[in-house]
């Protein structure tokens, strides 16, 4: 089987909006549905952040591409926090625009635009023996800082793919997945290794497909979740 770059944004994609509606609508499904569900969208962020490292180096602007992440790391905050960062106070008369925003937590755009960030520095300054160090410290520690998603481990997860890329190993961009792990505390984040047959499938194509769909999916669903929240 192969797959190109669209293919496996797909995949991504939907298993993401199953992990979400999961988290979205808990109370309204068992535990057993809940826990597959959940299981399910374990494959979505390795895959995201595969082919973030992947179109680093494709991109012909990389810092439009970054731009465009920071862009949808503020239009998806608000929904991420109200749908799946459990801020309900919007419900309450008086709710003033702070009340929308949950900031013990960030949605995963910021922590795609970090690791994007750090691949840059890298890229930039790769002669330096400071620099892979310096990376790997300070742009982890900067998303524990924020509290994006998944933190740390989801920032350095990136990097690995981004560092497997450069030195054309693909096993060490899954290295660090067993840290992941550990450091979320969870055994269902296990399963993530799940989506490494799927990258083995990459055939290094871009394919076709509507180039922002997945960024506009994401805050996207978010919307459409909180509506049927509030519908119900």
């Amino acid at each position: 089987m192969s797959l190109d770059s669209y293919q496996l944004k797909t995949i991504a994609l939907i298993t993401m909006l199953i992990d979400h509606g999961a988290m979205a609508f808990r109370t309204h499904m068992s535990d057993s549905l809940y826990l597959f569900l959940r299981s399910v969208g374990r494959l979505s962020f390795p895959i995201f952040c595969f082919l973030l490292a992947e179109g680093f180096y494709h991109t012909r602007n990389r810092s439009h591409y970054l731009g465009r992440l920071v862009l949808f790391c503020f239009l998806s905050e608000i929904p991420f926090d109200l749908v799946l960062g459990g801020t309900s106070i919007f419900l309450e008369k008086g709710a003033s625009l702070t009340d929308l925003m949950d900031l013990t937590s960030q949605n995963v755009f910021f922590t795609l635009a970090l690791g994007f960030a750090a691949m840059i520095i890298a890229d930039r300054y790769q002669d330096s023996p400071l620099c892979v160090p310096a990376v790997l410290i300070l742009f982890p520690l900067l998303g524990e800082i924020i509290r994006c998603d998944y933190g740390a481990p989801g920032v350095l997860t990136i990097l690995f793919f981004y560092f497997r890329k450069k030195t054309g190993s693909f096993y060490l961009g899954y290295c660090f997945i067993p840290l992941l792990i550990l450091a979320l505390n969870s055994w269902i984040q296990l399963l993530c290794l799940f989506s490494l047959p799927l990258l083995l499938c990459y055939n290094g194509e871009k394919g076709r497909g509507p180039k922002y769909l997945y960024y506009a999916a994401y805050p996207g669903h978010l919307y459409l979740y909180l509506l049927i929240k509030l519908w119900h």
